[in-house]
């Protein structure tokens, strides 16, 4: 049928095209603010480093978090960054911030 969701298309350009590369608006700085403020959590809670790596080059693991997790819901963007974290592998947070390259 080759159709795509209106919502999926919107949402993906305005990652890829948008000003802040996010369906929010949420700015790059903010964002990334976010993910430092969570990589202190885990520390102080369990005493394990977690870290957020952002747009690393060359990833093996490309990772799109939903905005609403860096805002309402960061427990599951912080299990996320556990499990990868743990598997050793090499991933990426996607935040690439158009307005600075």
């Amino acid at each position: 049928m080759n159709l795509t969701p209106r919502a999926l298309v919107i949402s993906t350009r305005e990652q890829h095209q948008g000003e802040t590369g996010n369906t929010s608006a949420i700015p790059f700085i903010a964002l990334k603010d976010s993910l430092e403020f969570l990589e202190e959590e885990p520390m102080e809670m369990l005493g394990k480093e977690i870290k957020f790596p952002i747009d690393v080059p060359d990833a093996e693991y490309l990772f799109f978090a939903p905005v609403s997790d860096y805002l309402m819901e960061a427990e599951t963007l912080m299990g996320i960054a556990a499990v990868l974290n743990a598997a050793g592998v090499s991933w990426t947070i996607f935040l690439l911030n158009t307005m600075m390259l």
